[in-house]
């Protein structure tokens, strides 16, 4: 969670910060505590987290938005698939 939050702080929006960041903590706690666990979908995120890092560093703003798009993405698909899940 700490990763999130230190994106959205960066950004100095305080605007932002004040509406993301509870969903970020409501997030964390009620669906990535149920699939988490799994040492396989955690290590599947990896490379979209590095991938959003890397482009932050080199101060590339195309690229980090794209990083960040692409990992949203990737998340909405893994909510999905925890939400079928629970439904079984």
């Amino acid at each position: 969670m700490r990763f999130h939050l230190s994106i959205i702080e960066a950004c100095g929006n305080e605007l932002m910060i004040s509406a993301i960041r509870p969903v970020i903590v409501s997030t964390f706690r009620n669906i990535f505590n149920r699939f988490m666990h799994d040492i396989e979908e955690s290590k599947r995120s990896i490379p979209y987290h590095e991938a959003i890092v890397v482009a932050i560093q080199k101060g590339d703003k195309a690229a980090a938005s794209k990083a960040m798009y692409d990992s949203i993405v990737y998340a909405a698909d893994d909510f999905e698939r925890v939400k079928e899940s629970l439904r079984d």
